[in-house]
Parts: structure tokens; C-alpha cells; sequence
């Protein structure tokens, strides 16, 4: 589950490559992601300038999509939880076959790959 990680981690293919590293095959992604500015977010940018940036649902949705996760539902939700308009996203990793298999080592696998400690006559 990721909440507003696109649009405030900059920049946003960084967010996107990360958690596609985190899931397994066919892991499940929710993504929270907001639909306009609020008004906070919204007068920092006409004084400051640009910082974060909230994209439109198809661009979410291609971004996602060059990232080998398969859109399963994406809808615009104004809920009364929620004080404003968001996007929910619900994706799938797809396996690639490029992508390296994880190495998994316990800590009994690595002392046994430890070299033994030098005797106090060994050291130098």
C-alpha cells in the first residue's frame, strides 16, 4: 500500500522502480494518489514554485504499465474520508523474466561461509 508516493518523492520513476523491486510476481499494489491539489499544496506552488506534482489518472496508469505492472482497477473517488479527490489504483507486478531472481541467505549460510577467526599466535 502506498499513499501520495508518486506524487511527493521526486522523481517519480525512482518511487515506481522501487516498488517494483518490493513485490513479488504478482504481488498486489494499492495506490493512493491525489487528484488535484489542495489549497496549501497550491499557493506553496505560486510562491515557491513547483515542487510536487499530481498527474492525471492515464498517466499514472502508463507509468505504471512501462513498469511491468498490470492495471486491475483504477478509479477517481471523492470519499468522505478523504478531503479531497483521489486516485485508487489496484496493480499487479508481472513477472519479468529479465529481472534477477532474489538471493536469499540465512545467517547459517553465511557462518558457514565465515572464515575462521585467527589464534592469538596468528595474528600479526
Amino acid at each position: 500500500m502506498a499513499f501520495e508516493t508518486v506524487y511527493a518523492i521526486r522523481p517519480p520513476w525512482t518511487v515506481v522502480a522501487e516498488l517494483h523491486r518490493v513485490l513479488v510476481p504478482d504481488g498486489p499494489l494499492f495506490l493512493v494518489e491525489p487528484a488535484r491539489e489542495g489549497f496549501f499544496s497550491g499557493l506553496r506552488a505560486g510562491l515557491l514554485g513547483p515542487g510536487k506534482r499530481v498527474y492525471e489518472l492515464e498517466e499514472l496508469e502508463g507509468r505504471l504499465a512501462r513498469a511491468d505492472f498490470l492495471i486491475k482497477q483504477a478509479v477517481e473517488q471523492s470519499a468522505a474520508p478523504f478531503p479531497g479527490a483521489a486516485f485508487f489504483i489496484l496493480a499487479l507486478k508481472k513477472e519479468n523474466l529479465a529481472e534477477p531472481v532474489p538471493q536469499i541467505s540465512t545467517t547459517r549460510d553465511l557462518r558457514a561461509k565465515q572464515k575462521p577467526y585467527p589464534k592469538g599466535e596468528e595474528l600479526p
